[in-house]
């Protein structure tokens, strides 16, 4: 309703209750970017709104950071961007070549 869009599952995030209310109250925002979340602290916290990487409990999206860690080409990957159509390019590009240095590695 605030961004006068469309409610889109797709761009859905699963939150209990209390984090729900605690960010929503307190005036945090989440934005996506491609699959990664980002929070964006209200101005009283942060004046610049910086994003901040959004934590996960998830085991699969942990071993990606770690994996993204070890290789810096893929640490790219957590960063917002303005232009999201080359930021799209520039990851698929990323993606083939760590699977092709994966491929080689295992061979």
């Amino acid at each position: 309703k605030r961004d006068h869009g469309e409610t889109n599952l797709t761009d859905g995030l699963l939150l209990c209750r209390h984090h729900h209310l605690l960010l929503h109250n307190n005036h945090w925002e989440i934005r996506r970017e491609n699959s990664v979340y980002w929070l964006i602290p209200p101005p009283d916290i942060d004046p610049a709104q910086v994003p901040r990487l959004m934590p996960s409990k998830s085991a699969a999206l942990r071993d990606l950071q770690r994996e993204r860690q070890r290789d810096p080409q893929l640490e790219r990957l957590q960063r917002p961007s303005q232009n999201h159509e080359h930021d799209h390019r520039q990851q698929q590009e990323l993606r083939h070549q760590h699977e092709q240095d994966q491929a080689t590695a295992v061979s």
